[in-house]
């Protein structure tokens, strides 16, 4: 089915890159099959202006949205909170709810829309029925998953529906995975843990060991391993060498690159290190990774 804009969408944005896909109208599309029972609407990205607000009595489809970058301000079921990296939020039919940027730079956030019978039991299977506002430990985790499912729903091969539904259903169990208590997200360690998890974030490319990443942090290698423990239930290392493998990755889409310039531009210095590795994360080396998808180069 061809790709349209949704009615919908806000124009409030700098930038965006989503899909809409209709309904089917067949009467009997619920029954029709399996698949039917849950369908991907929409998914997209927003980059929202400076001063982007949203006031909704209703919306036809239950959403969940992931705020990637910015600060913003949450009204949903009379409830106020404010949005940060991480956040998800919930809601759906005959939810009011009200969102506002209060960030100079924009907000830029993530959002997935689901119909179907099935639809309101995944959500309440995840933890995450409408209404629900929580914060995920990882979200650099969240964003390579919804970037796929945006590809796919542009996409429009007889596959795309089914993949879509397999993402959305992944999507949900990686933030029920990450989720944190949303108390939790005002205590001390965790105002910490968010603070090392940017800096790591913005410099991993930079960072050679584990000591080099706690020195930028301004904390011990020891308190920052527990931080990582406690919030994100992985070693500090782990999500750091998770974040080198996903940009090689990404640099290896381009046809041009060497596998030996891809690990460069990572920080490995050894590309024999670089091969044992990344063949350990994604199950395929990197020669064949690049064999594979190097087509793919955007």
């Amino acid at each position: 089915m061809k790709n349209q804009d949704a009615p919908y969408f806000s124009d409030q944005v700098i930038r965006a890159n989503r899909f809409y896909r209709k309904l089917p109208e067949e009467k009997n599309y619920w029954d029709s099959t399996e698949l039917d029972r849950l369908h991907v609407v929409a998914a997209g990205f927003e980059r929202c202006r400076s001063g982007y607000a949203i006031h909704r009595k209703d919306f036809p489809y239950f959403s969940v949205e992931f705020v990637a970058d910015g600060t913003g301000q949450l009204k949903l079921q009379g409830t106020e909170c404010e949005l940060s990296r991480g956040t998800i939020f919930v809601y759906g039919p005959q939810l009011p709810h009200a969102i506002s940027s209060t960030d100079e730079k924009g907000l830029a956030k993530y959002f997935l829309n689901i119909s179907g019978p099935d639809a309101a039991g995944l959500l309440q299977s995840a933890g995450l029925p409408p209404g629900t506002v929580t914060q995920v430990a990882a979200p650099g985790e969240l964003q390579p998953l919804f970037n796929e499912l945006i590809r796919n729903g542009q996409k429009h091969s007889s596959f795309s529906g089914r993949i879509c539904v397999s993402l959305t259903e992944l999507i949900l169990m990686k933030i029920e995975e990450n989720a944190l208590p949303f108390p939790g997200r005002n205590s001390r360690g965790y105002r910490t843990f968010s603070r090392c998890r940017s800096i790591i974030e913005q410099d991993f490319i930079t960072f050679g060991s584990l000591e080099e990443a706690a020195v930028a942090c301004n904390v011990g290698t020891a308190y920052l391993c527990r931080l990582f423990k406690q919030f994100a239930h992985q070693s500090p290392y782990q999500y750091l060498v998770r974040l080198k493998l996903n940009r090689a990755a990404e640099i290896l889409h381009d046809p041009s690159v060497m596998v030996k310039e891809a690990a460069w531009a990572v920080g490995f210095t050894d590309p024999f290190h670089f091969s044992r590795v990344f063949t350990r994360f994604f199950g395929i080396s990197p020669a064949k990774y690049k064999a594979t998808y190097g087509k793919e180069s955007d």
